[in-house]
């Protein structure tokens, strides 16, 4: 379990900036749909290899490191369609929305999980979730996020590594309030 919890962290802390960088180029509203569906299927994934005994401690590892490596990217995602999606006057609003659910689902998700898993059984939570996954991305489908400006440009490493360092600088010269939320956040 505690190797399965760094599996989880590690993605975050190592490619979470990078990730920022690659979701600023992708239109966010397809970047979400394919992150919920990879989601959903490394979910259904679990109990399906372990139904037919071909679930290994090694292959677990690997399908929850790379659910983890989607789900940090989809947080950048989402957030970056925020200020897309609503006009300036309303992103305090909108964001404390956003915190507000995200909050709710931190505290009531695990209480819910522990009684599916109780009345249904672990691997059909898991379906259950994988279900979750897909209905968030059905209901991503009639949602138009407008084009950000650096959604769209080529890929280039050079470029990458430009505005990943852009950001280091933001963050650590710059705004040095938002470093000690970041450690705040963290600790």
């Amino acid at each position: 379990m505690t190797l399965i919890g760094v599996l989880q962290t590690i993605p975050p802390l190592a490619f979470g900036a990078f990730a920022g960088v690659l979701i600023d180029r992708v239109p966010k509203r397809a970047a979400m749909i394919t992150i919920d569906l990879v989601r959903a299927t490394l979910l259904v994934l679990i109990p399906l290899l372990y139904a037919l005994d071909l679930l290994s401690l090694p292959w677990l590892y690997v399908l929850v490191f790379v659910g983890s490596l989607f789900a940090m990217a989809f947080g950048p995602a989402l957030n970056a369609s925020v200020p897309l999606l609503v006009k300036r006057n309303q992103l305090v609003r909108a964001n404390a929305i956003m915190q507000s659910s995200m909050t709710i689902g931190q505290l009531l998700g695990p209480a819910i999980s522990g009684i599916l898993i109780a009345v249904i059984g672990a691997q059909n939570v898991l379906y259950v979730n994988a279900a979750a996954f897909v209905l968030s991305a059905l209901c991503k489908l009639p949602i138009h996020i407008p084009h950000s400006r650096s959604s769209g440009k080529r890929f280039s490493a050079r470029q990458a590594l430009r505005d990943l360092k852009e950001g280091f600088r933001f963050v650590f010269i710059q705004e040095r309030f938002l470093l000690l939320l970041m450690v705040s956040a963290s600790l």
